[in-house]
């Protein structure tokens, strides 16, 4: 997949023009990722929004098969995939054990919880991913 960055004002100087090309904002959005393909000769899937000033301007959602992100100030846009489930019995016990696993976490005692978070402080962890660490061992 490619991805690439590209500053906001262009983006939407680009969208403009499209938009008065295609009237429908669908199509002149799937023009400028095409156009932006073009330009560095390459199929563009994603493409990283540079530029909102403080965050004030974000996107996020699914709109027909493009999805909108904003993660840390940059919103992104990619076309939506699907994941593949097969749906296996291996996988469907290990869901099934995870769900037992994350009801039980919320059954302990807050006093439990304490602790585990006391465990894993100064660690990337929270107590939840070592409880759940632990339990998936037994």
């Amino acid at each position: 997949m490619v991805s690439m960055e590209y500053p906001i004002e262009k983006f939407m100087e680009m969208f403009k023009t499209q938009l008065t090309l295609y009237p429908d904002p669908v199509q002149a959005l799937e023009q400028t990722i095409y156009q932006l393909g073009a330009e560095y000769i390459l199929p563009v899937e994603k493409i990283v929004l540079m530029g909102f000033p403080l965050g004030s301007m974000t996107a996020s959602g699914k709109f027909r098969d493009k999805v909108f992100a904003t993660r840390n100030g940059k919103t992104h846009l990619r076309k939506l995939v699907v994941p593949h489930d097969p749906k296996t019995a291996k996988q469907r016990l290990n869901r099934t054990r995870f769900a037992d696993i994350i009801q039980s976490w919320k059954e302990l005692p807050q006093s439990v919880k304490d602790e585990y978070n006391r465990k894993t402080k100064g660690t990337p962890k929270t107590g939840l991913n070592l409880y759940i660490e632990e339990q998936s061992r037994k």
